[in-house]
């Protein structure tokens, strides 16, 4: 395991907890997100136990370093931030866990050996902040559509059939079709005037 928290203190306990479990062993420990990187490239551990707030480079960088190299160590976070956002981009950035400093030392040797395996782990106190920081993101990011789904948009805003958008951006109906359905989740409605009202809302057409 590798172990990278900001306070020296609090990770060397965290490491300690670790390596007091039979089956668990801590062959790295730093301060340091950057350091972190070069760490879990150099020993490969199974996983590795980041702080959000790390020296130099936060932890959610450190992850998305781990996935982009496609690093087989998992990634165990336990911290103090309490943030929706950090704790969904945490989940989606491809983390397998998630605990606050409120765990203990039992709790964590079995967040640890879950995460090892294979599994996930979300701290129960975490969940709602989880639900907080899904919600966020449904309010702050903005669907992303190319050109030709804005082109269909503005065409049902203009009130033209399916058949007739078909003709016009050279698409099949189905693919209209699918597009259409596809923003409709995007927007969160199920109708195209709901759709336009909605884009027009968000300022995706004018």
């Amino acid at each position: 395991m590798l172990v990278a928290d900001r306070q020296p203190m609090f990770g060397e306990s965290t490491a300690q907890a670790i390596g007091r479990h039979p089956a668990q062993e801590v062959v790295a420990r730093t301060v340091d997100g950057y350091e972190a990187i070069t760490l879990i490239a150099d020993t490969r551990p199974d996983v590795a136990v980041l702080e959000i707030a790390l020296r130099g480079l936060d932890g959610l960088a450190v992850l998305s370093a781990v996935v982009r190299d496609e690093l087989a160590t998992r990634v165990l976070f336990i911290t103090q931030a309490s943030d929706p956002a950090a704790a969904y981009a945490a989940v989606a950035g491809g983390a397998s866990g998630y605990l606050t400093k409120h765990a203990d030392a039992e709790e964590l040797c079995h967040a640890v050996a879950t995460v090892a395996a294979g599994g996930i782990v979300i701290a129960e106190e975490v969940q709602h902040t989880l639900d907080e920081g899904i919600r966020w993101r449904a309010r702050t990011q903005e669907p992303r559509i190319d050109d030709a789904t804005r082109e269909i948009l503005v065409l049902t805003a203009a009130g033209r059939t399916v058949r007739e958008i078909s003709g016009q951006v050279h698409l099949a109906p189905s693919t209209v079709k699918g597009r259409l359905h596809s923003l409709y989740k995007a927007l969160g409605v199920n109708a195209p005037t709901a759709a336009v009202a909605e884009a027009i809302r968000r300022h995706l057409i004018d």
